[in-house]
C-alpha cells in the first residue's frame, strides 16, 4: 500500500494547470488506488494528481461515509458539459491546505464526461456534496487552490499555517 506525500498550496506546482491524459495504461489503476489509499490515509473525501506531485488531469473522490450510495470515484481528463444557474455557498477544505477553510459559491450541478481507470468513456450528473467535490479537485486541475478563494489576510494566516507544517514536517526528517 503506498502512500504519497502531500505537496502543500504554498508551492508553484499547485499553481499550474495540469496535462491531459494521453493514454491509460495498464499501470494507471496503481496509481488510483494509491491516490484512494493517500487520500483516505489523510481524512480527504478528494484528492487531485497534482496534490501529490504528478502532472496530469485525474483526481479521485469518495463521499460515501455522507452518502451510502454513491461510489468512489476516479475521474481522468474531465470535462464539464453543463453547470447549474442554481449555486450554493458553503466551506471547503483542502489537505493542500491543513487547518484553514473558505466559504465558495459553486453551481449545486454538474455534468461531467471523463474517462475511468480502465480508459473507458463515462459520464456523472452530480449534485449536492459530489458536485461540489468534483468542483474543487478540477480547480487543482487547473491550477486553483482554495488559497485563490481566500481575502488577502486569510491567505496571509493560512500561508503561515503551512509553512508552519512544512518546517515541522522538514525538522521530523
Amino acid at each position: 500500500m503506498s502512500k504519497y506525500n502531500i505537496v502543500y498550496a504554498t508551492n508553484p506546482f499547485l499553481s499550474k494547470p495540469c496535462n491531459d491524459v494521453l493514454k491509460v495504461t495498464a499501470d494507471m489503476p496503481k496509481l488510483i488506488k494509491d491516490m484512494f489509499n493517500t487520500m483516505y490515509k489523510e481524512d480527504g473525501c478528494g484528492l487531485a494528481a497534482p496534490q501529490i506531485g504528478i502532472d496530469q488531469n485525474i483526481f479521485v473522490v469518495d463521499i460515501s461515509y455522507s452518502d451510502p450510495d454513491s461510489k468512489p470515484m476516479a475521474i481522468i481528463n474531465p470535462k464539464f458539459t453543463w453547470m447549474s444557474e442554481i449555486t450554493c455557498t458553503k466551506e471547503e477544505h483542502c489537505l493542500s491546505v491543513p487547518g484553514s477553510g473558505v466559504k465558495i459559491t459553486r453551481p449545486e450541478e454538474v455534468k461531467i464526461e471523463f474517462l475511468n481507470e480502465y480508459g473507458e468513456q463515462k459520464s456523472l450528473h452530480a449534485h449536492g456534496l459530489m458536485a461540489r467535490c468534483v468542483q474543487h479537485e478540477n480547480d487543482h486541475l487547473r491550477g486553483i487552490t482554495l488559497l485563490d478563494y481566500m481575502s488577502g489576510l486569510r491567505r496571509k494566516m493560512a500561508t503561515k499555517k503551512i509553512l508552519k507544517i512544512e518546517k515541522c514536517l522538514e525538522q521530523n526528517e
